[in-house]
């Protein structure tokens, strides 16, 4: 155990060594605006055991989500450590996890930007917004053409690299495309804004917001020219109206189902790896969230399969579906788990006086059960064959370092 502990801190130090060392040599990223529709998108193919650059590429995406790639290494190898952070991305968009990045990943890896499609989601259309009240405008970047992505947003590793410093300018236009008022900006990777509806707006029925995503896009090992330009736009299908008339609150509808879909059984979870629980609420909208829970949360229970509660996992707040949770090993090994998820707050129909008891609104529970396991000796021994690989690479690092001058 000394050997492990003593050898771990030696390559943490390494690790330090080389990042610091870098840091102040490494060439910085060139950005250019979009490529015209004369521009060849490129389909690179990435297998474990190869190097060079575009894997180095693949790494420095990687990196920008720890939960994918914690070790966030770039050395233009593709060893094992790429391999299980490929897997990763794989898993989470749900694409055939091949550890390699074959023509699917590829797409998603090295988007093709005459290929990807803003859209603004809300408002859409028929909507009726009152002055003096908060909505919210939601909007997406997507692949319209390349399943399963066809009504996905692109993942956020993705977007920060190709789009660094990016925001998305949000304006107040007519049904004839002029421009009312600028709403705000927000910057990647959010794709959401609350707007409070001013009273100076006038009442009008032909309102539409329109959403464009301004920055700097380069294709990778290209040399660009560092001009702000709009990269994607889009605007509401259809008109809606701002008025300041009193707006009745959006129907109930008739049934509300609370609904775990990760874990629902069969799962095997490993003590102190990080697993994405959700679940989902048909017919729920955000103005319903507002009219009707507002300040209401979700309560995530780890339960025995006769109900009995082991520990609480967390909480989150509406209108959050999904909830990443890192498996303590506290937790006993055990088959006979499941979650169960619980909407708390307070319910008061509009206009009615109501009192503030917070109580369960809605709940579910995982339909079948599902395994906490502690990792087994040949996932240790694997992740000893990951820090021998490191190791090799950091050799290689060292080497290079000692040709550097400072």
């Amino acid at each position: 155990m000394k050997k492990i502990s003593l050898y771990l801190s030696s390559l943490a130090v390494i690790l330090l060594f080389f990042h610091l060392a870098f840091a102040q040599t490494a060439p910085q990223q060139v950005i250019n605006p979009p490529p015209g529709p004369d521009y060849e998108c490129e389909i690179i193919l990435l297998k474990p055991g190869d190097r060079n650059e575009n894997v180095k590429i693949l790494q420095q995406i990687l990196r920008n989500d720890p939960r994918l790639y914690p070790e966030g290494i770039v050395t233009g190898y593709y060893g094992p450590l790429t391999q299980e952070a490929v897997k990763r991305l794989q898993q989470k968009l749900g694409l055939p996890v091949t550890g390699e990045v074959d023509e699917q990943t590829s797409k998603i890896i090295f988007p093709c930007l005459p290929k990807l499609k803003l859209t603004v989601t809300s408002p859409n259309g028929g909507e009726v917004w009152e002055k003096g009240k908060t909505y919210q405008i939601n909007w997406k970047i997507f692949y319209p053409e390349i399943p399963p992505f066809s009504q996905t947003e692109l993942p956020f590793p993705i977007l920060k690299f190709y789009f660094p410093g990016a925001i998305f300018v949000l304006d107040l236009i007519k049904s004839d495309g002029s421009l009312v008022t600028n709403i705000g900006q927000t910057p990647l990777p959010s794709q959401t804004y609350r707007w409070t509806i001013p009273f100076s707006i006038p009442d009008g029925n032909d309102y539409k917001v329109r959403v464009t995503l301004k920055g700097t896009y380069c294709p990778p090992n290209k040399i660009c020219p560092q001009v702000i330009s709009e990269i994607l736009s889009d605007e509401s299908d259809g008109v809606f109206t701002i008025t300041r008339e009193k707006v009745p609150p959006p129907p109930l509808p008739r049934e509300l189902k609370l609904t775990v879909t990760s874990p629902n059984g069969g799962e095997v979870w490993e003590k102190g790896k990080t697993y994405q629980i959700n679940w989902r609420i048909e017919s729920l909208t955000f103005p319903i969230v507002e009219a009707y829970f507002r300040g209401a949360i979700f309560v995530l229970d780890l339960i025995k399969s006769d109900g009995s509660l082991v520990t609480n996992i967390g909480q989150t707040p509406l209108p959050s579906q999904t909830y990443r949770w890192t498996i303590p090993f506290s937790i006993p090994d055990g088959n006979d788990y499941k979650v169960r998820v619980t909407l708390k707050g307070t319910y008061c129909p509009p206009n009615k006086i109501c009192p503030q008891v917070i109580s369960e609104i809605l709940s579910d529970e995982s339909d079948g059960v599902f395994t906490i396991t502690t990792p087994s000796q040949e996932n240790i021994k694997k992740a000893i064959e990951i820090l021998k690989d490191i190791n090799k690479q950091i050799q290689e690092l060292i080497r290079l370092l000692e040709t550097i001058k400072f």
